[in-house]
């Protein structure tokens, strides 16, 4: 369709990231520990976010959807954005380490904002 907008891919994660993976089991015990391995932050109150500027963070969503037919968008599934609120209330100042050059502040805004996505249907109509 010509009115939708062309939007260009991110760019690929930054090279030497954090990297950190969760999945069903992190998100439905609203687990923090896979954020905790992978950056090293374990209590954040000892965290100082200047030693972590070198190195951004990213994330992978290893996520198996209960009905793999539901046309939803991670962001849109409750239990991955109440995992994301947790990691906000408890790492408020995370969105300044994330891998902005690879759309993750996009995503991780995406997971705190309360959104759905509508799908537009375009109906042809023959006369």
């Amino acid at each position: 369709f010509a009115d939708e907008s062309k939007v260009s891919p991110p760019l690929p994660p930054t090279e030497g990231r954090f990297d950190v993976v969760i999945d069903n089991d992190a998100i439905s015990r609203l687990d923090l520990s896979p954020f905790q391995a992978a950056t090293g932050m374990k209590n954040p109150l000892s965290v100082k976010p200047h030693e972590f500027l070198e190195r951004s963070i990213g994330f992978t969503i290893n996520y198996t959807r209960p009905d793999p037919r539901d046309p939803r968008e991670l962001s849109e599934y409750p239990d991955i954005r109440l995992w994301f609120v947790r990691l906000d209330a408890t790492y408020p100042w995370l969105p300044v380490l994330l891998d902005w050059r690879a759309g993750e502040l996009a995503r991780y805004a995406a997971m705190l904002v309360p959104h759905q996505v509508i799908q537009k249907v375009h109906m042809l109509v023959c006369e």
